[in-house]
């Protein structure tokens, strides 16, 4: 063989031994980097994505909780819990609830849907959705686990709702503690899905999903699975999540496409994280690489196969050269080049090794490319986020890390934390990153640190980051500022506490109140005026120990009116002091609103005018015996004409002096006030002016009784014109005093503004009214259902008992059970309307009441039900001494024997023993009727006594769910209560109360 032959055969050789060893060293080297550099962005994207949803979550259940500690939420939600919709105030609250407070968490990406439900039944009160009111959600795991915490369910396909659910649910808890209602907010799932698609634009195949604990995609697939929870989704990568475990690896996804994945599972959520990428896009460099190496390497071996012909003196040199470089290239320096001065094939070869690594730089370049895209999720976060080793040195750290140090990432990248944080900050975040790193775990922490000579406080998770092999090679540090929220709060504390020095400094009174009239603030002059301290009155209400019995309402309907907006306002009223002493107070109210413009405290200002009260009742004395000494006491006339005047001018009602014909010539602010003219105005006008001409006739009369001394003084009720043209109710007190001639001198009138108390009055007429028409027509249904209802219900049970006497046997066992159920539909029909009847005619039947013999009542009640008593075996026994009463026998013999009845039907597999008490109160009987029978759930106590409802299906317990509501009618009809205590298998006992007037006691 000729030497060209071999020396190109031996080139062939080489080249290919060598182009082939340098491709799969290079190959496997940069997929083995690409591969790394996937897999931590990948578990970056995830942790971040993690973070993301739950700072999310955490405040829609800060937001839900926000709203139930709301004051005027808890009033209205105790509103709609306790009261019926027909009733005014329910329909204020449910008002307020709807347009105020509910909808703002409607639309920010949080809620779909806001309700209250009630807590005894779960039925929805008020829903943003208002074809969810009405329905009951007693056994959903939101509503149960919500009456006593903040409860985040995980997302699942719900029948109720027709599709999936994520619900948060919270209690709205009263002052004390009890609980008042569930809020439930419906999580929108959709800003779940955007969270996960953040950044999804900067590549081509990436995607992060969520799939829960059955395997159900919670949220959008890019890949067009748009179906949350009704599709089920099945990788390797889910299947291993699943099982609790969080890694970095390859594997076919649900779509059977080999994809770089990293998953994590949250067990706070149950639900597992998965961010992949198509191996194909994420290695797409490194196939690049590939294919330009398979044709370089082809080059190559054409070129070495003639380079033995022709280059056979200069071959060892030329080839050493080459394999420096390759061997350069195989080591990682891409940037080198291999320097061949030769214009023949080995010089060609040499730039094909050139164009392969500057192919390798290209790559490279593409490489750092993919870095920026997944830095620019996390340069785009708001929180500072950087990877810190074991022993503290930054890994890494984005831009909001670096600028919170004061810098850029490339200043603190590579330098421990003890030089850029103080010793203190630095020590406390080293051991909590070490423990993160060696126990595998998250820690979350709020804590402050001096940074660049300002303290900034932030709240940090610390999480591990993982290998593609599953080792923590570092900890994830993500720390959001709440600098300004800190702040704030210090604010606040040193805001009250400029507002106490104030309060404890100041002479005058000053009580804070709360929207409910408990006492909140307290001042020393309070203390030192009723020796009552703070911490004795502090949450009481105001009324129940400050006030006089006789000015209890007046002083609530005041506050009431402030709470309507009706401020600031002034008003006098006495202090109880705790020794008993009587202190009069004028008062300056004023309200301090919240965000929303509701008031959230009333502050009075109060000035003890006890004093001036006293003058007043010296100056009515004085001005009695006026007549006598003034011609000897003119000084003191004098004297007492300025006590007067202080006195006229203090009052807190209308006071007018007028002429015996009523022409006005001197009246005090607050008569003003009333009717809206100036004192000048006034004294242009007289009485007889502004008032009405329906009551100018008795007033005329009433004048000329005071003249002639028939009357010493009198009060009318009548309506003045106010100078807008409105009218006002006024209640008005009139003296007229003489002169030492005997002659009129001046009328004085108090006069009282009773508009409200009118309207009021007017309104209560008007249901009073609407009560009387009401139960006329609930005398005409009764009418209609003892005789135009039964009378068809007669004809069809007639028939269809003929039916069933004709044809039983005779037609297939369908048709027979078919008629027996209309005939047992029809006698239940003609039961329930017979009770039915019974419960309206407790009130329109009822006989007049007369002395009644328990005992006898009692003694008729059991022969009624001896057949029960006798099948059942039953035990009754009763206490010694039976009273005497007054009522309706006929319907105590009902009551009797509706409870008794009660006791047997709801039995154990006991005989029953049934116990009757007796106990006398203050002004009442007090029965009881204690059974050992199946008993009931507590939160069912109230709902038994309502028409129709019942706690047993009729396949288990007969009866229409009227007993006991005939049974509440009768109690309250003779002027009594009735309750009942009952706990699951352990019994009932049913309590109600007769007034005890007219009784003597009688022994059985």
């Amino acid at each position: 063989m000729k030497l060209s032959s071999k020396l190109a055969g031996l080139f062939m050789a080489i080249s290919i031994l060598t182009v082939a060893g340098v491709g799969v060293l290079a190959f496997q080297s940069s997929r083995r980097s690409l591969e790394a550099k996937v897999f931590e962005d990948l578990a970056k994207t995830t942790l971040l994505k993690e973070a993301e949803l739950e700072r999310w979550l955490r405040n829609n259940e800060q937001d839900l909780e926000k709203v139930a500690q709301r004051p005027l939420v808890k009033q209205y939600a105790a509103t709609l819990a306790s009261l019926q919709p027909d009733d005014p105030a329910y329909q204020e609250a449910y008002q307020q609830l709807d347009i105020d407070h509910l909808p703002l968490l409607i639309g920010t990406g949080g809620y779909l849907t806001i309700s209250i439900l009630r807590p005894s039944d779960g039925q929805i009160l008020i829903s943003t959705d208002k074809s969810l009111e009405g329905f009951f959600r007693e056994n959903e795991t939101y509503f149960l686990k919500g009456q006593s915490q903040t409860y985040t369910q995980t997302p699942a396909y719900s029948l109720v709702d027709n599709g999936v659910v994520m619900h948060t649910s919270t209690p709205i808890l009263s002052k004390d503690g009890d609980l008042i209602a569930v809020l439930v907010g419906h999580q929108d799932l959709g800003e779940m899905s955007r969270i996960m698609e953040q950044g999804r634009e900067l590549t081509a195949t990436e995607e992060t999903y969520l799939v829960n604990q059955f395997g159900f995609l919670v949220t959008n697939s890019r890949f067009g699975v748009t179906s949350p929870l009704r599709v089920t989704v099945n990788s390797p990568g889910v299947n291993d999540c699943l099982t609790g475990t969080s890694a970095t690896t390859i594997y076919n996804d649900y779509r059977d496409v080999p994809v770089l994945g990293s998953y994590r599972w949250l067990p706070n959520l149950a639900l597992c994280i998965l961010t992949e990428i198509d191996q194909q896009e994420a290695l797409a460099p490194v196939v690049s690489l590939r294919q330009k190496m398979l044709w370089l390497g082809i080059l190559a071996i054409v070129v070495a196969s003639g380079a033995g012909i022709f280059f056979s003196r200069s071959l060892t040199k030329s080839l050493r050269q080459l394999t420096v470089g390759m061997e350069i290239m195989a080591a990682g320096n891409l940037d080198h080049r291999v320097q061949v001065d030769r214009q023949d094939e080995l010089g060609t070869l040499a730039n094909g090794f050139n164009q392969m690594a500057a192919s390798l730089e290209t790559i490279q370049a593409a490489l750092s490319d993919s870095e920026r895209k997944y830095r620019a999720v996390v340069e785009g976060a708001d929180a500072a986020i950087s990877t810190i080793a074991h022993d503290g040195t930054f890994l890494f750290m984005n831009t909001n890390a670096a600028r919170q140090l004061g810098g850029q990432p490339d200043d603190f990248i590579g330098q421990p934390m003890a030089k850029l944080l103080p010793k203190p900050a630095a020590d406390r975040q080293l051991q909590s990153i070490q423990t993160v790193i060696t126990e595998g775990i998250n820690l979350v922490r709020e804590s402050s640190t001096v940074i660049t000579g300002q303290t900034r406080w932030y709240n940090s998770r610390i999480q591990p980051v993982y290998d593609s092999e599953g080792h923590i090679t570092a900890a994830l540090l993500i720390a959001y500022d709440i600098t300004s929220q800190k702040e704030a709060e210090i604010a606040l504390v040193e805001e009250r506490g400029f507002v106490d020095a104030i309060m404890d400094t100041a002479e005058a009174l000053i009580i804070g109140l709360d929207n409910e009239g408990h006492i909140m603030r307290f001042n020393w002059a309070c203390e030192a005026l009723t020796g009552y301290s703070f911490g004795e009155v502090a949450g009481r209400p105001f009324w129940d120990f400050l006030l006089l019995e006789e000015e209890k309402e007046e002083i609530k309907k005041v506050f009431h009116q402030m709470q309507a907006g009706d401020f600031p306002n002034t008003h006098e009223n006495y202090w109880l002091t705790k020794s008993g002493e009587r202190r009069a107070i004028a008062w300056a109210n004023t309200c301090q609103l919240d965000t929303l413009g509701k008031v959230k405290y009333v502050i009075g200002t109060g000035i003890d005018i006890t004093k001036q009260k006293q003058t007043e009742a010296e100056l009515i004395q004085l001005n009695q015996t006026l007549e006598q000494r003034v011609a000897d006491r003119t000084e003191e006339v004098v004297q007492s004409e300025k006590r007067f005047r202080a006195a006229f001018d203090l009052a807190a009602i209308g006071r007018v002096l007028a002429t015996p014909e009523g022409q006005f010539f001197q009246v005090n602010q607050a008569f003003c006030e009333m009717t809206g003219y100036s004192e000048e105005e006034l004294c242009q006008k007289t009485w007889w002016d502004i008032t009405h001409p329906d009551f100018l006739a008795s007033g005329h009369d009433y004048m000329q009784q005071l003249i002639q001394r028939t009357i010493p003084s009198y009060n009318e009720e009548l309506t003045i014109a106010h100078k807008s043209g409105d009218t006002i109710w006024v209640r008005l007190n009139r003296i007229l005093l003489f002169n030492a001639d005997n002659q009129p001198l001046y009328l004085v009138s108090d006069i009282e503004n009773i508009t409200q108390r009118k309207t009021a009055e007017a309104e209560i007429n008007r249901i009073l009214a609407e009560l009387e028409r009401s139960n006329i027509e609930l005398q005409q249904f009764a009418y209609v259902a003892s005789h135009d209802l039964q009378e068809p219900l007669r004809m069809v049970t007639s028939y269809l008992q003929l039916l069933q006497r004709r044809y039983s046997g005779k037609l297939d066992s369908d048709a027979d059970e078919f008629i027996g159920y209309a005939v047992d539909g029809a006698n239940r029909m003609k039961q329930l309307i017979q009770d039915l009847l019974s419960f309206s005619r407790v009130g329109t039947r009822g006989k007049p009441f007369e002395p009644v013999e328990i005992k006898v009542i009692l003694k008729e009640a059991l022969t009624n039900l001896e057949t029960s008593i006798q099948e059942t075996a039953a035990q009754i026994d009763h206490d010694d001494l039976l009273p005497t009463i007054t009522g309706d026998a006929g319907q105590l013999v009902q009551l009797f024997q509706n409870l008794l009845s009660n006791a047997i039907k709801f039995r154990s597999e006991a005989p029953p023993k049934i116990h009757i008490g007796v106990q006398k109160q203050e002004s009442d009987w007090q029965f009881s009727i204690r059974d050992n029978g199946i008993g009931f759930d507590p939160q069912f106590s109230d709902r038994i006594f309502i028409i129709f409802q019942r706690l047993h299906t009729r396949a288990n317990y007969g009866g229409t769910g009227i007993g006991l509501a005939i049974c509440k009618k009768i109690v309250e009809r003779h002027g009594g209560n009735i309750w009942v205590h009952s706990q699951p298998n352990a019994g009932t006992t049913f309590y109600f109360t007769i007034p005890a007037d007219t009784i003597q006691k009688a022994e059985l």
